[in-house]
C-alpha cells in the first residue's frame, strides 16, 4: 500500500508539474520574445444595503418612522417619530429640525369609508374620529397625503422708531411698535406681534442690526439700544422657514388582509 501510495503521489506531482508548465506556455508572447505574465482581476459583486426599514416613509429629506397603531371605540390613532436625512440624521428630532413634516392624513377603510384630518406643527401622532365599533379590523390603510416643506426666506421689514409704526411679513404676520422709552442711556422698542392663527405660519423675528438687544417680554418683543444714540429705523427680519403646503401621497400603515 505504502508503495501504491508514493506511485499516486509522484503521479499528482508529475501532472501539477505539467500543467504549470502549459499554463506558462499558452502565454502570449510579446514582439520582443519576452515571458510575460498575465494579470487577473477578481471583481466581488457589490451587495446592496437597506438604508432603511421596509415600514419606514419617506418624504423630501425626512423619514417618517410608525409606531403604535391604537383602536379605542371608534378612534384609531397613530404614533411617529420623524428623522432627517439631513445633518442630523440618525436620532429623533423636533420639527425645527426637519425640512418637511407631516400635514394631511387619510384613513381608509375595508368597507371604502374613510376621513382626512391634519396635524399641526411638532405631531408626533395623528388620531381619526370614526364611527363607534370601528376597530383596526376595520382599516385598509393609513397615508400621509400633504406635508409642509420649509423654505427660507430671510423676509425683512424696516419700522420706524416711533409709536406706531407698524408693517406686515408676506405671510401674515404684522408687527406694531407698540412703545418707545428714551432713557438716558439706553432707548427700549417695545413691539406688539400678531401671528396667523394657523401654527404653520407662525415665524420667528430678530433684529437686523446687532446693536439691537432682544429682552424677553410676554406677548411680544423688546428691543434695547444702548450704544450711544439709537437708529431713526429698526429693520425686522423673518429667521424661521416659511412651511409650504406640498400634496402627495406616501402609504404609512397597511390593515391586515388576512
Amino acid at each position: 500500500m505504502d508503495g501504491t501510495k508514493a506511485v499516486i503521489g509522484a503521479v499528482a506531482g508529475l501532472l501539477v508539474a505539467v500543467g504549470l508548465v502549459t499554463l506558462i506556455g499558452a502565454s502570449p508572447a510579446n514582439p520582443n520574445d519576452e515571458t510575460t505574465t498575465a494579470e487577473t482581476t477578481t471583481t466581488t459583486p457589490a451587495t446592496a444595503i437597506p438604508w432603511r426599514s421596509p415600514d419606514e416613509t419617506v418624504f423630501e429629506s425626512t423619514v417618517l418612522i410608525p409606531g403604535d397603531v391604537v383602536a379605542d371605540d371608534g378612534t384609531i390613532t397613530l404614533d411617529y417619530e420623524l428623522e432627517s436625512l439631513g445633518p442630523g440624521h440618525g436620532a429623533a428630532l423636533d420639527a425645527s429640525n426637519v425640512d418637511a413634516s407631516p400635514d394631511r392624513w387619510e384613513i381608509l377603510l375595508i368597507s371604502g369609508g374613510g376621513t382626512v384630518v391634519e396635524t399641526e406643527i411638532g405631531a408626533r401622532s395623528v388620531t381619526f374620529e370614526l364611527r363607534s365599533g370601528v376597530t383596526l379590523e376595520h382599516v385598509a390603510a393609513i397615508n400621509l397625503i400633504g406635508w409642509r416643506a420649509a423654505v427660507p426666506v430671510g423676509e425683512t421689514i424696516v419700522l420706524d422708531v416711533r409709536q406706531g409704526a407698524g408693517g406686515a411679513f408676506a405671510g401674515g404676520t404684522t408687527v406694531t411698535v407698540e412703545t418707545v422709552l428714551e432713557q438716558a442711556n439706553s432707548v427700549i422698542v417695545q413691539l406688539a406681534i400678531d401671528q396667523p392663527r394657523d401654527e404653520w405660519d407662525r415665524i420667528g423675528i430678530d433684529a437686523v442690526d446687532p446693536g439691537w438687544r432682544e429682552s424677553g417680554r410676554d406677548g411680544g418683543i423688546q428691543y434695547i439700544w444702548d450704544r450711544g444714540a439709537a437708529p431713526e429705523v429698526i429693520e425686522l427680519v423673518q429667521s424661521t422657514p416659511t412651511w409650504v403646503p406640498i400634496a402627495g401621497t406616501r402609504p404609512v400603515y397597511v390593515g391586515d388582509e388576512s
